[in-house]
């Protein structure tokens, strides 16, 4: 959104990076200036727009005319300069043949601090102007989402489901125009107008390339967040969980389904590349990640792709959490305030009912019979989880009932010695270096056998 400057002070700017996409704009810096309300809402003086935007300046927002100044005042003359221009930019970006233009009327929106409000026109030009199938298609997606977000049975999710598409489509573009409230993020609505494009190219729409701007400091929780004040719901539901059974029977009774059937499998199909498409989970169904950063989940997914590439024997769904568990020896590694957040939501996760489980459930895979890689793979996800669940006496470096082994025992016993963090410890390294004895001569094995050989 522009700046605004009601009260008549000045406003003074730092550095501004100018971030063209295209042409010769790329990082360009310009110098600071100042932005005075009573005269401007872009750069002050032309000394401070940098010259490669100097040499479009064909595609410069105008300053109003005089007369319009004397008749609305200088802030809301200008606004409406700036409105007509940005309907000129709308029309360049979506009809126009010249990208260089398009660019132009971006970067200059950029330096003008219009961008944001640039962006969002063109979504919603595009919405508008989009056939009757992108529409339709577009609009069942809509209520497919709402209904993975919000309870089937609240107002606004029933108000949509009865629609049809003229008045979704309506909906949309309304609530897409209403100006984002002053305190929410300015990233926000960046973020708001990357998903909803994102949703409208999954739906066969135009695909406009610059509006892919994902944060990567956003979460899928985030996302459902800003998806659901679109539409004026609340996100109070995990995507991906509703009752299949009963979204099937909903939407057919929903006039944007009335010329098609929806089979399990079609719904499944579809939420999967609602999912994807607008950042919403995870292929790994890990429910911690939600909370996540998308920026630290592309780390954990580096993180398990080279694992799965170095033991493809372990590439699978059922060990995702388990590489996770893994990962944690990283952060701990990395000491920075990044990492020590993503420690603390792992941990917040380990001591829930969720973790426990699957620890106990680790331990009891410990005890039966395994491939080496996979045995590996479990003793040290458990060292990762009793890292983030450390005990008393972790601390205490001689085993407690006289050999680690039994007090490794002990634990796959469920009984609670103090030191679950120190066993594992000296248990992993001790099974890495009894393994290094067997060559490529294992199949199998179990702790059992490490016992026995130990």
């Amino acid at each position: 959104m522009p700046e605004s400057a009601d009260s008549g002070t000045s406003v003074t700017q730092g550095s501004e990076q100018i971030h063209g996409l295209g042409g010769s704009w790329e990082c360009v810096e310009s110098p600071g200036g100042e932005v005075n309300a009573g005269t401007s809402q872009g750069p002050h003086e032309d000394d401070d727009i940098p010259a490669c935007l100097s040499e479009t300046n064909d595609f410069r927002p105008p300053e109003p005319d005089e007369r319009e100044k004397d008749v609305y005042g200088i802030i809301y003359a200008t606004r409406k300069a700036h409105d007509r221009w940005l309907i000129l930019a709308t029309e360049a970006i979506c009809f126009g043949d010249d990208p260089k233009a398009a660019q132009a009327y971006r970067d200059w929106a950029r330096a003008y601090k219009l961008l944001p409000k640039l962006e969002r026109q063109v979504l919603i030009h595009d919405i508008e102007t989009s056939s009757v199938e992108v529409q339709e298609r577009l609009s069942q997606n809509v209520v497919l989402l709402l209904l993975h977000l919000d309870d089937h049975h609240s107002e606004n999710t029933q108000i949509h489901l009865k629609s049809d598409r003229e008045g979704l489509i309506a909906r949309l573009v309304h609530s897409l125009r209403i100006p984002s409230p002053p305190k929410r993020p300015k990233d926000d609505e960046v973020q708001t107008t990357s998903l909803v494009r994102a949703l409208l190219e999954m739906s066969s729409g135009r695909v406009d390339r610059q509006q892919h701007e994902f944060s990567e400091e956003s979460t899928t929780d985030k996302n459902a967040e800003l998806f659901a004040s679109v539409f004026e719901i609340t996100a109070s539901k995990e995507f991906g969980n509703a009752d299949v059974q009963e979204m099937i029977a909903l939407i057919s009774k929903s006039p944007l389904f009335s010329q098609s059937r929806i089979s399990i499998q079609d719904l499944d199909d579809r939420t999967m590349q609602i999912r994807h498409s607008l950042l919403l989970g995870f292929e790994e169904e890990h429910l911690v990640l939600a909370r996540f950063s998308f920026g630290q989940v592309e780390d954990f997914r580096c993180y398990l792709s080279h694992t799965y590439t170095a033991i493809e024997s372990l590439r699978g769904l059922q060990n995702n959490q388990l590489v996770l568990l893994t990962w944690t020896t990283t952060l701990f590694r990395r000491q920075t305030d990044a990492a020590n957040r993503q420690l603390s939501i792992l941990q917040e996760w380990a001591n829930s009912e969720e973790g426990e489980s699957l620890y106990n459930d680790l331990a009891r895979s410990a005890q039966g019979s395994q491939t080496v890689e996979q045995l590996v793979l479990i003793m040290v996800a458990m060292l990762g989880y009793s890292r983030l669940v450390p005990d008393n006496l972790d601390h205490f470096e001689l085993p407690l009932r006289g050999s680690y082994l039994v007090d490794l025992d002990t634990h796959f016993r469920s009984h609670a010695l103090g030191n679950r963090m120190r066993v594992m410890k000296h248990m992993v390294f001790a099974m890495i270096r009894v393994l290094s004895t067997f060559g490529n001569t294992y199949e199998e094995t179990n702790i059992e056998r490490l016992r026995s050989d130990e």
